[in-house]
């Protein structure tokens, strides 16, 4: 018997539409594409070949940025949840990938080590990663051997209609952050089309790229 099977057919032009949206709601602001999950399904490799115009990538896992960096692109790329161990220190140093830290246990991982460009998580309002309000600031002086690009954190429900949260979430980071001279990125998808004081020095389009 013949199984019919779904198709999916994946126009690149339309993902630079999306980019070219995301980057007019906040023409100010560095572009972090999110590209996590394979592009969210679409093909990451691909997909950043078409993202030319970022400045840089954001991926979720270790493996995510082996295949971008393999496959010739050499735009920043972050990792989102981090370095896991000793030998993803490595691989990121040697790769030349930018770190997301929003744990104790990276902090533990990167002292001692140097060369990797940092963005430091604060926890908001999200409830999942990111280190507490003020407690990041004792992380800085024991990261001094790396780089700090800046700090960031995440909008937990600016898909939908609580405003109340995000505004909450933007006076955490705001009272945390506005006396640092460093870049800050917020802004998700949500935040980019919906809340534009959330925008900040880099925003982060991830969904909206890809529907």
């Amino acid at each position: 018997m013949k199984i019919d099977r779904a198709i999916a057919e994946i126009h690149l032009d339309a993902i630079t539409n999306n980019f070219t949206v995301a980057s007019a709601h906040s023409p100010r602001s560095k572009v972090m594409a999110v590209i996590k999950a394979d592009a969210y399904g679409h093909g990451i490799l691909p997909v950043a070949q078409s993202l030319t115009m970022a400045n840089a990538f954001g991926v979720a896992r270790m493996d995510e940025a082996v295949v971008l960096r393999e496959g010739g692109i050499k735009l920043p790329i972050t990792l989102l949840e981090g370095v896991l161990t000793a030998a993803e220190v490595d691989l990121a140093i040697s790769l030349k990938l930018d770190v997301v830290v929003h744990s104790e246990h990276h902090l533990t991982l990167l002292k001692g080590r140097s060369g990797l460009g940092l963005w430091i998580k604060i926890e908001t309002g999200m409830h999942r990663l990111g280190l507490a309000p003020k407690l990041w600031q004792s992380y800085i002086p024991q990261l001094k051997c790396h780089r700090i690009l800046g700090l960031m954190s995440h909008l937990a429900n600016a898909d939908g209609q609580d405003k109340q949260s995000v505004a909450a979430q933007c006076a955490i980071f705001s009272q945390e952050t506005e006396s640092v001279s460093m870049d800050k990125s917020l802004a998700n998808s949500g935040g980019i089309l919906a809340y534009p004081m959330t925008h900040a020095d880099w925003i982060r389009p991830g969904i909206m790229l890809y529907g």
